[in-house]
């Protein structure tokens, strides 16, 4: 590319050089955010990281800044001066008429050969794993790809709404007295079961949740890993029918817990502290197929103002003038930038040493610690009903736990990133109505399980059976396939029990 550039500069009048400059300068760029996403996530930006990127709101963007802001500094310094050396040679050494016609040539051949592998395969981004000469096109393919998938979940979504407000909810399998009257799911962000006392770790960050009668309300399922290391990607999985063995079919185009629950009679309520509806993202377009929907954060006055997840808990309150409720929490849990998802009254861990290190474990720490004071709210709060609450998270975090890395990115996955709590809370007056339910969950704790069959579960305890529904797939069920491969990561992804599960952590 470079090469064709200094062959249509040479010779070219001022209209030429400003076209070349504004090309070169949109080179640039695009090589620095290569480049940074090389030095933090070990790989050249990638569709994950664009759809990411659509989804993210500017404090979300302040947070990743946080974490990774030295880094991309360092990224920029390094481009500008290595870009600057190179123009520095360029303009000392005098290259004769020919080479700069084997340059042009090389650098035309290198244009067309791309554009022969970029016209039949932009929409897919195949080509992207070929020897790739123009970033820019690469990028320009990734971002079309997320976009394009945004628009089409959107109109999907749409497609879905206009059903409901003409469609008649049929009634479920299960007769009113058969049926739990509430059924609620927690949805963590970024929590690692690795720093939660309540799966061994070595410090008090789950003082509540331990305070729980384990196996008699509390079940504290063992081997649970997401399928993905990013919200969008691991949620999609988890809220659908869509997983790694049917990735080729859309998630847009599979059936959701939302509109099953609406179909088999729920009032869903949804609840959240992070994004709204509004911009867009395929869990909020979700969440709008709900007959009722909170974002506690419209309620913000400016964008770096701080709503912790104990916002969510006014919410948290059984209706008892409807039959049977669906309730979906949406947490901001133990998600970047660490200290600011808990209230100071929570500072356990001492957040204020100057070391980075360790600052963010006792950050991170601290947020897991108000992370259980949330759950274990939520769990009293549906504790005098017919009730039955699940608790996971989307996925994990990696903090120094065997590299210097922060944070979670399916482009640069470990164990520490999918690795999640799962928790199932159980009322007494369920365990009293609910007998046999009850066993077979009781039974299932040791299972290895991927919440991309979580859909399966559900449906499973609610007693709700489509054509769909696999209970080889739910993990209370008599049938479920224990020797089912876990790749986690995408269709390409890695197999957990076999790449990830052995990883050592350096200190727990």
């Amino acid at each position: 590319m470079l090469a064709t550039l200094f062959y249509v500069c040479y010779g070219a009048k001022k209209a030429g050089y400003i076209m070349c400059y504004i090309i070169l300068l949109i080179s640039t760029l695009c090589f620095v955010i290569d480049l940074c996403c090389l030095w933090i996530f070990e790989t050249p930006l990638s569709g994950a990281m664009v759809a990411t990127l659509l989804e993210t709101n500017p404090s979300e963007a302040m947070s990743f800044f946080e974490l990774y802001g030295a880094k991309i500094i360092w990224a920029i310094c390094v481009s500008l001066v290595g870009i600057g050396v190179g123009f520095l040679v360029f303009k000392k050494v005098h290259l004769p008429f020919v080479g700069l016609k084997i340059l042009a040539f090389l650098g035309i051949f290198a244009w067309i050969y791309e554009i022969y592998l970029l016209v039949p395969n932009f929409a897919s981004c195949q080509y992207r794993n070929t020897f790739t000469f123009m970033t820019p096109m690469r990028q320009g393919c990734e971002f079309y790809r997320a976009l394009h998938e945004l628009q089409e979940a959107q109109k999907a979504l749409k497609e879905y709404q206009k059903l409901f407000a003409f469609k008649t909810v049929s009634a479920t399998s299960l007769t009113s007295t058969e049926k739990i009257k509430n059924l609620v799911l927690i949805l963590g962000e970024s929590t690692q079961r690795g720093y939660m006392q309540i799966y061994g770790f070595f410090d008090p960050t789950t003082p509540l949740l331990s305070t729980f009668e384990i196996n008699k309300n509390l079940f504290v399922f063992s081997d649970v890993i997401s399928p993905h290391a990013q919200t969008t990607l691991s949620l999609k999985n988890v809220l659908t029918f869509s997983n790694v063995e049917n990735s080729e079919k859309p998630w847009y185009l599979q059936e959701n817990l939302v509109s099953l629950f609406r179909q088999y009679g729920y009032w869903v309520t949804w609840v959240s502290n992070q994004l709204n509806v509004t911009h867009g993202g395929p869990i909020g377009a979700i969440a709008s197929l709900s007959q009722e929907a909170h974002f506690v954060s419209e309620y913000k006055r400016n964008f770096d103002e701080v709503f912790y997840d104990g916002r969510l808990l006014e919410f948290a309150k059984p209706d008892s003038k409807k039959a049977f409720q669906f309730f979906v929490f949406h947490l901001m849990g133990a998600h970047a930038s660490y200290g600011n998802r808990y209230p100071q009254s929570f500072a356990y861990f001492n957040d204020r040493t100057f070391n980075l290190r360790d600052r963010t474990i006792a950050r991170y720490k601290n947020a897991v610690l108000y992370n259980d004071y949330v759950v274990s709210e939520i769990f009293k709060s549906f504790s005098s009903s017919d009730s039955l609450v699940i608790y996971l998270a989307d996925h994990g975090e990696e903090v120094y736990d065997y590299r210097d890395f922060v944070g979670h990115s399916d482009d640069k996955i470990s164990r520490f990133m999918v690795e999640i709590p799962f928790m199932i809370y159980v009322s007494d007056l369920f365990i009293q109505k609910h007998p046999e339910l009850y066993q077979r969950i009781k039974k299932a704790i040791n299972r290895p399980y991927m919440t991309d069959d979580l859909i399966h579960t559900i449906l499973d305890i609610a007693g709700i059976k489509t054509q769909d529904f696999n209970p080889t797939r739910s993990i209370i069920n008599d049938a479920f396939n224990a020797s089912r491969k876990r790749i986690v990561g995408g269709a390409q992804g890695k197999d957990y029990d076999k790449e990830l599960k052995n990883q050592k952590a350096l200190y727990h």
